[in-house]
Order: C-alpha cells, then sequence, then structure tokens
C-alpha cells in the first residue's frame, strides 16, 4: 500500500520530534528534518500598520499573528511595509494595481495575506465636537458603496496575482465606545454598514472576513484606553489577532512552505528509508545496483507498473537496511534489474533464502536491459530515449515516463544499438531527452519530439513543461549522481509531481525559476548533506 508525499510531510514532523525526545542517539537513517516557512504579507491601514492610542507605532495584529506562526513552528517572512496610516480602501486598492508599487511581487510570492481597509472611508464622514457626532446618511450609504466596491476588486486582483492565497479581512470595532449612549445609537447603523459591506466585499472576491467588533468592545477600558484616539493599546491589537487566529489555525498546516530531509548514512540505508516513507507494505521490490547507474535507469516505469520501491545493493550483498525494509514491506517477489556481472547470483540467493521469488532482467549490456525492461511493460504507442552513459537525463523523465507508461530506452550518441532499434520498431511517438551532444540530430527517431536545454537542468526544465500538471510539492536529489534521484523518481510518480535536480552546493538558476514559476512550496530533499547541502534546501523556500 502506498503513501503520499502530502502525508509524509505532514507527519515525519511529529516522527522526528517523538523520536528526537525518546533517543537523542538515534542513528542517522533515523533522522527527518522538516522546516516549514510562511511568507505573510499584512495591508491595510493603521491597524496594520501598528499605531497605538498615543499615536506611536506598536506591535500591531500584524506582528501577533506573526508571532503566532512563530509559536506553531514556521520560519516567519512578514511584510507590512504596504500598511499605510490614514489609507482608505481606495488607497489601498490603488497600490494594488500599481505595478511600480512592488506590492503585486510581494502578493505573488504570499502564503497568507491579511487585510483591513474602510474604516478611514467612514470616520472622515464623522464630525465630533462636545461629545456630539454629525454624520450625514446619504454619504455615509455612498461610502460604504465604495469600500464594498474597493475590497471586492482588490481581492479580485490579488486571487488574479496569486490564485491560492488565503486572503483574511477584518471587520471593524466601534472606535468610539465612550461616547454617550444615545450618540452610540447614532453610530451603530454606520458600523453595521460598514462590517457588512466588507463582509459581502470578502464574500465576493473570495477573502474570508474577520470579525472582531466584539472582542474590542470586552472590557474596551483596557483595549481601547485613550477616549480622545480610535486606536487600540497593544492588548486591543493582541484581542484583535486571537480572532484571525481563530480562523487561521485550522488550515495552517497548508499554509506556507516546508522542506523534508529524508536521508540514511548511505545510498542503500537513503533507499530504505524512502521506501519505508512511500510504502506501508509491498508485494515486489525491485533491486538495483547501488553504485553503478546503467541497469537501475530504466527501472521506474516498471516499479511504477509493479506498486513496488527500488532498493540498492552494492552488487556483492544485501545490506542490513535493504534485508530489514524487504521483511517490513512484507514482499514476496524480488525483480534483479541487471545480468550476474551488476548484481551477483550471491544476492540472487540472499533473495531466495528470505523466501521471495525471485526474477532477472539483465540483458549483455545496458542497452539490452534496458529492451527487456521495455518488453516486461506491455505495448506502448510512445517511448522515451535517453543516453546510455550517463544519468541526468533518464532520471529527470523517469517519474513521467511511469506515469504514462512510456519505456525509457537507451541510445549512443552517434549510433542507436541494436537492441534499442528492435525495441523500438512497434512504437509510433518518441521522446528524445537531451541536446545533440548526447543525442546526435543525425539519429532519426519516429514522430521524434525532442527535449532539451543546455544543460542538465535546463533539460530538466524542458522535460517539467512538457508534462507537470499543477502541484505544489516537489520531490528534489542530486543532479551529480544518480542513486537517490533513481530511488525517489518511483515516489515522484506515484504522487504525480516533479523530480527535481540541483547541485550539492548550488541551487541552478533553472530549477529555482521552475519552482518560482509554478508556485512550488513543499519540497522533500533526499539524502544527507554530502548529497543535497541545507543551503541549497534553504534556497528552495527564499
Amino acid at each position: 500500500m502506498k503513501k503520499n508525499l502530502k502525508h509524509s510531510l505532514k507527519m515525519l514532523t511529529g516522527a522526528m520530534t517523538m523520536a528526537l525526545v525518546m533517543t537523542p542517539t538515534m542513528a542517522l537513517a533515523e533522522m527527518k528534518e522538516e522546516h516549514t516557512y510562511v511568507d505573510y504579507l499584512a495591508l491595510g491601514d493603521s491597524l496594520a500598520a501598528g499605531v497605538l492610542y498615543d499615536n506611536s507605532l506598536g506591535k500591531g495584529y500584524p506582528d501577533f499573528l506573526a508571532d503566532e506562526f512563530k509559536e506553531d513552528g514556521f520560519h516567519v517572512d512578514f511584510n507590512k511595509s504596504f500598511a499605510v496610516p490614514g489609507y482608505t480602501s481606495k488607497q489601498v486598492l490603488a497600490d494594488i494595481q500599481d505595478p511600480a508599487k512592488g506590492l503585486q511581487k510581494e502578493i505573488m510570492d504570499a502564503d497568507t495575506i491579511t487585510l483591513d481597509a474602510g474604516a478611514n472611508d467612514l470616520l472622515q464622514l464623522i464630525e465630533q465636537k462636545d461629545g456630539r457626532i454629525s454624520i450625514d446618511p446619504v454619504k455615509v450609504q455612498a461610502a460604504l458603496q465604495e469600500v464594498g466596491v474597493n475590497i471586492a476588486t482588490s481581492l479580485g486582483i490579488i486571487h488574479q496575482l496569486n490564485p491560492d492565497v488565503p486572503v483574511y479581512v477584518m471587520g471593524y470595532y466601534n472606535a468610539f465606545p465612550y461616547l454617550p449612549q444615545e450618540t452610540q445609537a447614532q453610530l451603530k447603523p454606520a458600523l453595521d454598514g460598514l462590517n457588512q459591506a466588507i463582509q459581502a466585499a470578502s464574500v465576493q472576491g473570495g477573502g474570508v472576513f474577520v470579525p472582531v467588533e466584539e472582542a474590542m468592545a470586552d472590557n474596551f477600558q483596557v483595549k481601547l484606553p485613550n477616549p480622545q484616539n480610535v486606536h487600540p493599546s497593544e492588548a486591543g491589537y493582541e484581542a484583535m489577532a486571537d480572532e484571525f487566529w481563530k480562523v487561521m489555525e485550522p488550515v495552517t498546516d497548508t499554509v506556507g512552505k516546508s522542506t523534508v530531509r529524508l536521508y540514511g548514512q548511505d545510498r542503500y540505508e537513503t533507499a530504505a528509508e524512502i521506501s519505508e516513507e512511500s510504502w506501508e507494505a509491498a508485494e515486489t521490490v525491485i533491486i538495483a545496483r547501488g553504485n553503478e547507474y546503467p541497469d537501475a535507469l530504466v527501472g521506474t516505469p516498471l516499479a511504477y507498473q509493479l506498486e513496488a520501491p527500488i532498493l540498492l545493493t552494492n552488487g556483492a550483498k544485501l545490506s542490513k537496511e535493504t534485508v530489514e525494509e524487504i521483511d517490513r514491506l512484507g514482499a514476496k517477489n524480488a525483480v534483479i534489474l541487471g545480468g550476474e556481472g551488476a548484481v551477483s547470483e550471491k544476492i540472487e540467493a540472499e533473495l531466495d533464502d528470505l523466501g521471495l521469488s525471485v526474477d532477472r532482467i539483465g540483458g549483455d549490456d545496458r542497452f539490452e536491459t534496458a529492451a527487456f525492461v521495455s518488453n516486461e511493460l506491455g505495448n506502448s504507442e510512445t517511448a522515451v530515449v535517453a543516453y546510455g552513459y550517463d544519468f541526468p537525463d533518464a532520471l529527470a523523465v523517469a517519474p513521467y515516463a511511469a506515469q504514462h507508461g512510456y519505456p525509457i530506452l537507451l541510445t549512443d550518441t552517434d549510433s542507436i544499438p541494436e537492441a534499442t532499434g528492435f525495441a523500438l520498431q512497434d512504437v509510433e511517438n518518441t521522446y528524445v531527452i537531451g541536446g545533440a551532444g548526447v543525442i546526435s540530430e543525425e539519429l532519426s527517431f519516429k514522430n521524434g519530439e525532442r527535449l532539451a536545454g543546455d544543460t542538465r537542468y535546463d533539460t530538466a526544465a524542458a522535460i517539467y513543461n512538457e508534462f507537470q500538471g499543477p502541484t505544489s510539492h516537489a520531490v528534489v536529489a542530486t543532479g551529480q549522481d544518480f542513486a537517490d534521484a533513481l530511488t525517489g523518481s518511483v515516489f515522484a510518480a506515484i504522487n504525480e509531481v516533479p523530480l527535481l535536480l540541483v547541485n550539492k552546493d548550488d541551487l541552478p538558476q533553472q530549477t529555482k525559476g521552475l519552482v518560482m514559476e509554478n508556485g512550488l512550496k513543499h519540497f522533500m530533499v533526499l539524502g544527507g548533506e554530502g548529497a543535497v547541502e541545507s543551503g541549497v534546501a534553504e534556497k528552495l523556500v527564499e
């Protein structure tokens, strides 16, 4: 039974925390690291800016919300620089509409947005003198209509720029609680009308309305300590934030960006860890050589079809972790990729001793092994052809080939090996992976479509753009070695997410571009620091 990536990203934090509490000296293979990030943007007027009852600047409700995120374990990128004291709803909308302000990029990057606007539209119509107020109902009605239009329009633009971002829109409180009751009665219809307009606009624009009136009315002397000033104390702002958090907390597990690192002491343990996170049980396991890539490269579509994890061997013996994972899975069958020169008869005997029914798919060379694997997959009108003497292109396309049932066949640069040519006889369409430097343009493939770039990372980007559907999740592995990407490719396939390739110590610009352009937020990084350094993982969520 397969698990899914979203489940793994959510559950690994708890697993890590409990493990660290119970066994501080645990082995590296049992460690799962998670870092979760939220990009929080606060828009609005003086309440978002944090203007206090004495007109000084302090902690507004967005500051308290940022603290709540931190207490919930998030790394917070918090921006309230677009919250401007005195702003009306029209001015907030103008900033959102103006590309030159820089706000549109902040909106596109945000994971959570809060918005308050409209109070100043109303306040500028209220005149106070000697405890009395003067208010024109006709002007108020016109202002409230404009508030509704401005907020709905603002939300519409925000969701055009960032369709998935939640926007929490605040209602307003009675800013004049010290005035006599008869005066309060004059103000109440205007305040109710303002909140109704904001709530209706929130629903229309896809936002979430957050009422704060009752929370601020309770013990208002503490929350609004200055009868001559409409702004709250920090206690008042904290009360507002609490009302936001009641709405926001249930969905914080889907907010923000996250990285999970899954690794062992070596590639064999990492493969077992990936298997454990991917499958509760499996009838079949694929056994591939972990220190040589040729036979293993083409195994992902077969593993996907058989719903089998790929476990690794050094070619001479099974590691303890591999044996333990086979036992945990309750596997009954094993498929060895490669001939006896790749995976020895001794390993076959070990698998047999474990009670597994063993099958071997292996040819005289990598090209023949790929052709035999293709035959096991059954008929497909489309095939993938990749360079047989390096691994990045084949691994980048492997999850997509698996999902579509396409075999991965291998070729030389200037000639098509006989076994590959034979396997392609009944194929009607071909994806050729890689540029002319690895697969010559002189080679002819039936209805061939080339996916290529100047580097392995450009080629991976071209593959992504051809095959990948909408997702916020990705699997990440080094593009400088094959083992972690190989064992992770099946997991990427079953979750329909991309396998992104990075350098050990650098995030290639092409990969970063894919992350930013496609809104990828949650990453399972495969391998330890020796495979992908922590700085690279951090750049994925910047």
